[in-house]
């Protein structure tokens, strides 16, 4: 759900369901077939994890499920799909080739796998937040911070949602071991051009010296169970707060969250830089 290309084991639903084990795929479930696309690292790979499965492998860049619904666009009627897998661009993208060839993309509440896999999945990751140290980043969390809400003026932006744990991990100056080739926390945040920060993670996560390094770098920033984020984006576009987002990096779900309250949403690439 932080759309990045690594997940952890257990959110790896395209492994579970197909044998896949590649970091990057797409996987079309029809009725009567099964389309899994990947890039050029993984197509060996692919058949032969999939081999006696009738899963059908496709090198994305010769046809990506987005192409392949362009191009069979008369077999389709309604298509499924989990809106937080999903960035906001490529929604809207699928949205309009729906409306040009009369197919209904519909957002589910629960996501169809979740609903069978429910033995043998692994807990979700809870490892403490790490201080990244200055002598390492280079540059202290709280001239980060300064830097990127003086960007946030500049774009006329009050608040910026980020959802790239990899963002967070560099703006804060933490790490974690979540994943296990990449040192970074699952988590997202919320930041206001007053350098107020929310952050959404478990509080178990976060240690008497993680908070001692919260007080004294950030000084404003609020904790919030991660499960309380859309609460907070509902309360957000209530108010009259133009709401920055990547539109690229962000699920559906959040950016709808705000798009059903709010027209105050601008998306630009990114500020993190």
């Amino acid at each position: 759900s932080y759309l990045g290309e690594y997940v952890p084991k257990s959110d790896s639903r395209l492994k579970w369901i197909s044998g896949f084990s590649g970091s990057a795929g797409e996987m079309l479930i029809l009725r009567d077939s099964t389309i899994l696309f990947v890039d050029s690292r993984y197509t060996i790979q692919a058949i032969k994890e999939t081999k006696n499965t009738n899963i059908n492998v496709v090198l994305s860049s010769e046809e990506s499920v987005i192409n392949y619904i362009e191009n069979n666009s008369k077999k389709f009627k309604n298509i499924a799909y989990d809106p937080w897998l999903h960035s906001l661009s490529k929604i809207k993208h699928l949205s309009n080739i729906g409306t040009e060839n009369n197919i209904k993309f519909i957002a589910l509440k629960d996501n169809p796998i979740d609903l069978i896999w429910n033995s043998n999945r692994e807990n979700k990751p809870k490892s403490k937040i790490k201080i990244h140290i200055k002598k390492y980043a280079g540059i202290s969390a709280s001239d980060k911070i300064k830097k990127l809400c003086l960007n946030l003026q500049l774009l006329n932006a009050d608040t910026y949602i980020i959802t790239q744990p990899d963002a967070i991990a560099w703006l804060l100056n933490i790490r974690g071991s979540d994943l296990e080739h990449t040192p970074i926390i699952l988590t997202r945040a919320i930041i206001f051009k007053n350098q107020k920060i929310y952050l959404f993670i478990n509080k178990s996560r976060i240690n008497k010296k993680i908070k001692d390094y919260f007080n004294k770098e950030i000084t404003n920033i609020k904790i919030y169970p991660e499960d309380k984020i859309l609460d907070a984006l509902n309360k957000i576009a209530k108010t009259k707060n133009k709401i920055l987002i990547n539109p690229h990096t962000t699920s559906y779900s959040l950016a709808n969250e705000i798009l059903k309250i709010s027209t105050n949403m601008i998306n630009p690439e990114s500020v993190e830089s």
